[in-house]
């Protein structure tokens, strides 16, 4: 079906602008690559080494499921990563379980800021205080602390 709009798209585009056929023919690339990295990023049986080739596609739907894709190999420094460069927040919970699984609390700070941008919940605000402690962050949790928040302190407190 891609391959058919595609093939209409090109043909049409062609007839209507022949003075720039090249400038044509790099966009057309350009959302090719982008629409096969995607479905090679969803593909299950693709290996991440393959997956590190596409990065050259600088898109945030790709850097996304990238991250997807490290996320569900638990690399979850490597999704935070691709997660921050798509500026994704949409699978925080499962980068908090991932994080607080292998323990890697520096990453889960910088996730979480980008995170608290975008979404106001608790949660959020609560593993942010959770991993400033983890790393022992004392001056970013009394900037925290002083600051608008959402942190339910008495669970923070209790783990």
């Amino acid at each position: 079906s891609t391959a058919v709009n595609l093939h209409a798209i090109c043909a049409c585009q062609h007839r209507q602008a022949q003075i720039r056929p090249l400038c044509f023919w790099g966009l057309t690339i350009h959302i090719f690559n982008c629409i096969l990295t995607i479905c090679l990023l969803s593909s299950i049986a693709c290996s991440l080494c393959l997956l590190l080739h596409f990065q050259q596609v600088d898109e945030a739907p790709v850097w996304s499921e990238l991250g997807h894709a490290y996320l569900a190999a638990s690399q979850v420094q490597d999704a935070i990563a691709a997660y921050l460069r798509s500026n994704d927040s949409s699978r925080y919970l499962e980068v908090i379980e991932g994080c607080t699984a292998v323990g890697c609390y520096e990453d889960l700070v910088k996730y979480l800021l980008m995170v608290r941008k975008k979404i106001k919940e608790p949660k959020v605000d609560s593993e942010l205080l959770y991993a400033y402690a983890r790393i022992n962050n004392l001056s970013e949790i009394d900037a925290f602390l002083h600051s608008s928040h959402q942190a339910n302190l008495q669970s923070v407190g209790d783990r």
